[in-house]
């Protein structure tokens, strides 16, 4: 198991997909909520794929991580629209952006559907995180602790 490993490639495929979400986002003008499921899943792929784990630890990282990717990627987007909307370069809205401005961007951009879609992104960044052992690698594992016991 590689935890730090499964911390570093979920934050690194979070924001990948949160930027993508919002720049297709943006692209279409068209908030596409789906969006959020494949954020949970490429989070919780890359999770279980470098991290390995089979703790808990690993399906809460996941979740947690997909529902940031989620909230990051609405934030972006409005971000995105208001710059192409004004007229003005994305990083200087970025910029001059406080908490009280992304508390009320998140909260009126927010949508009924979007308490379906994240819940859906943080089941699946969960589910995916944790690695599954069959029963060869099971047995396999239990054989080689009895002979190292021996």
């Amino acid at each position: 198991q590689n935890f730090g490993g499964g911390i570093i490639a979920g934050t690194l495929v979070m924001i990948v997909s949160a930027i993508a979400w919002a720049a297709i986002s943006v692209l279409t003008h068209y908030q596409l909520g789906f969006m959020a499921i494949a954020v949970g899943f490429i989070v919780g792929s890359a999770i279980r794929r470098v991290g390995k784990g089979v703790d808990i630890k690993f399906g809460v990282l996941g979740a947690g991580l997909a529902l940031m990717g989620c909230l990051g990627g609405n934030l972006l987007t409005c971000c995105g629209l208001i710059a192409t909307e004004n007229d003005i370069p994305f990083f200087t809205v970025i910029s001059v952006l406080e908490l009280e401005a992304v508390k009320n961007l998140i909260v009126e951009s927010f949508r009924f559907m979007d308490l379906i879609f994240y819940g859906i992104a943080a089941v699946e960044g969960y589910s995916l995180s944790i690695r599954r052992i069959n029963p060869e690698e099971v047995e396999s594992l239990l054989t080689h602790k009895q002979d190292v016991a021996n």
